[in-house]
């Protein structure tokens, strides 16, 4: 039963928790600037209003 309840809904909260805070508190610019040059996919604005915006939005749907 626990694993179905955190397989269900404990996964998906802290996986909206991370964007909403990634998003609203730390900072989307601050980690788009620190991939880009290390990474081989770059990363635009448009990544800034998914996890700012998009995301929340369909992740706090079931």
């Amino acid at each position: 039963m626990v694993d179905h309840f955190v397989n269900a809904y404990g996964v998906v909260l802290a996986g909206l928790s991370e964007t909403i805070f990634l998003g609203y508190y730390f900072g989307t610019k601050k980690l788009r600037d620190h991939f880009n040059p290390i990474s081989d996919f770059q990363v635009g604005t448009w990544w800034d209003i998914l996890i700012k915006y998009f995301t929340p939005k369909r992740g706090g749907s079931k």
